[in-house]
């Protein structure tokens, strides 16, 4: 289960996390960053949604959520069967 990420939480894991992929992300030039973390003992997995400020500073968001690493097999393995339509929405269901 996703597990919601507290602004403290989210710099903490800007400062040390190991960075897998940062994709664009809109207009904005935010950017949508993966990353391996490790928050009180447990490997995780980060997705947050990096900004630019007005100075033109990459941040982080006060808020995010990262997923158990022990997880990810699962997950990939569901998006792997996922039935993509045409207007990019995906019926996965619960199971």
């Amino acid at each position: 289960m996703p597990v919601p990420m507290t602004s403290s939480v989210a710099a903490t894991a800007a400062q040390a996390d190991l960075v897998v992929a940062s994709i664009p992300n809109g207009r904005r030039r935010d950017e949508l960053r993966f990353s391996f973390a490790t928050y009180k003992g447990r490997a995780s997995v980060a997705a947050l949604i990096w900004y630019l400020d007005d100075a033109g500073a990459t941040k982080p968001p006060a808020k995010g959520f990262n997923v158990r690493a022990d997880l990810l097999p699962a997950i990939a393995e569901r998006f792997a069967r996922a039935p993509v339509e045409s207007n990019g929405a995906a019926d996965v269901g619960t199971s």
